[in-house]
């Protein structure tokens, strides 16, 4: 009984949580999609999941970086760093980022190329007037919701990329990224 009064006790009120940080949202004890996910393979991947966190990939760190610099740039500018430019074979350049990575431990480093590509990608988003208006007018980013099962009666979470207005209807919007951008691909990435 004390150990479910203890985890109550890290469950913010069901609702819409405003203001609250990733690190908070991490922190609430609750199931959400990235906990459920191994599940679509065996309960032991869901396990690991849970335990030891996902394997980052490129993909996933392309995507992570340009929902931060779309949503949150002040967490992109902290979390994500421009490396040295120059051929990482040489002597001089390899020493560049040894010194560089002593600098930002806590930074993700994004070699020129990458960096690039994510700034341009926000900003071909940007240039979208549709888009621009979904992520930039009146509106919240990074919402946080909680909420209690009623047939499990398990807490669960939920953390919305936008809320906004559009011709007079409220959007949640959803920012994600696929290699292939055609309809087909596109849904079965998403």
């Amino acid at each position: 009984v004390e150990t479910e009064l203890a985890r109550l006790d890290s469950v913010p009120k069901p609702g819409i949580q405003k203001g609250m940080s990733f690190e908070e949202y991490t922190r609430i004890d609750a199931a959400n999609h990235s906990k459920l996910e191994g599940f679509k393979r065996t309960p032991a991947h869901a396990r690991e999941i849970i335990l030891r966190g996902r394997e980052d990939t490129e993909a996933l760190k392309t995507g992570h970086a340009l929902h931060l610099a779309l949503l949150e740039p002040d967490r992109f500018e902290v979390e994500f760093a421009l490396g040295p430019q120059g051929d990482k074979r040489t002597k001089a350049v390899k020493n560049a980022w040894a010194e560089f990575e002593v600098t930002h431990p806590h930074a993700t480093l994004l070699d020129p190329e990458e960096y690039d590509a994510i700034i341009g990608m926000r900003a071909s988003i940007l240039r979208h007037p549709m888009a621009a208006e979904l992520l930039s007018g009146k509106g919240m980013n990074e919402l946080s919701l909680v909420w209690q099962d009623d047939e499990t009666e398990r807490f669960c979470k939920s953390r919305l990329d936008r809320v906004t207005v559009l011709l007079g209807e409220a959007l949640i919007v959803e920012v994600k990224t696929a290699k292939d951008a055609s309809e087909r691909e596109f849904q079965k990435a998403v």
